[in-house]
């Protein structure tokens, strides 16, 4: 087949699995467009001129793509940006990178998201369909000559995902509350075919689990976050749970008790990209919006 289902040898059985570093990948770009969105937002509203809002946006961007390894391209990564500035050897401040690369890594940092392989935990033996595709030609409309493929794919598959975040900071949960809702309302897809439809995820039955030491480091939630951030649901258990040295607190996801506790997170997650700001050396060339719509579309006038 051209393209089929990753399968990791479990046991005595090979069983599909979505990759880690794939899902941490398509957790990452989704984060990136909402925090991207949130910025778009902030410099269109910063003044009328348009190219003092492309400017507000260069240096105020929160969140770099990548995989751009051109420094006059939209978006170009912290790395290239840095490239020639600091040594790719050396450990890099907080302040020289943007808020994905701090959360999700760059060449430069590790991730602090670990995002673990999702093994299938679907109904058994799992369910595949053939299907044959015809590549279009671009040129004519019409089905392209020998361009034939076909996929095995996975018929409503169910898989078990597990991300860790240690010593998280309000505004990190707030980021990771954001992408959460939207996986639990089918927004993000995963795998071969997306632009055709296929790969839509949802997530369903979640939880969240913080651990702690002691009852005042559950009260501040590691440390990081405020007494009054801690919702009515996370109150120390009568008999809370284990995890190796720490005794554990769980709140369902989609709770009142959640909404509670990521609506502040979420709030210091928007105070976050408010108040983000580039370094001179991590300053934007180029942007994909302000300024390229305008061409696109010449018949829109100042003030439309």
């Amino acid at each position: 087949f051209d393209h089929a289902p990753l399968l990791a040898q479990m046991g005595d059985w090979r069983r599909p699995v979505l990759t880690g570093a794939g899902l941490r990948g398509v957790l990452r770009s989704h984060a990136e467009r909402v925090a991207r969105t949130l910025a778009t937002f902030q410099a269109w509203n910063s003044t009328q001129d348009r190219e003092q809002r492309k400017q507000h946006f260069l240096s105020r961007c929160p969140a770099c793509s990548p995989v751009e390894s051109r420094k006059d391209a939209p978006l170009a990564s912290c790395d290239t940006l840095l490239k020639g500035q600091i040594p790719s050897s050396e450990i890099v401040d907080d302040e020289h990178l943007c808020l994905a690369c701090r959360l999700f890594g760059s060449t430069r940092r590790g991730s602090r998201l670990i995002v673990e392989d999702a093994p299938y935990v679907g109904e058994q033996p799992p369910k595949l369909k053939m299907l044959d595709f015809l590549a279009i030609d671009r040129f004519t409309g019409g089905g392209k000559d020998g361009a034939k493929f076909d996929a095995l794919a996975l018929w409503k598959p169910a898989f078990e995902l597990r991300i860790y975040l240690e010593n998280p900071e309000k505004w990190e949960l707030g980021w990771l509350a954001l992408v959460l809702r939207d996986l639990e309302e089918g927004w993000l897809s995963v795998g071969f075919g997306a632009a055709k439809g296929f790969g839509r995820v949802k997530l369903q039955n979640w939880h969240a689990i913080f651990g702690y030491l002691t009852p005042e480091d559950l009260r501040t939630i590691f440390g990081y976050l405020a007494p009054e951030d801690l919702p009515d649901g996370l109150d120390e258990p009568d008999t809370p749970g284990e995890s190796g040295l720490f005794k554990t607190a769980e709140l369902r996801g989609g709770t009142d008790e959640w909404r509670t506790a990521a609506e502040k997170w979420v709030k210091a997650f928007n105070g976050q990209v408010h108040q983000f700001e580039r370094t001179k050396l991590l300053e934007l060339n180029e942007d994909s919006y302000f300024g390229k719509v305008d061409k696109l579309y010449p018949v829109l006038k100042e003030g439309a």
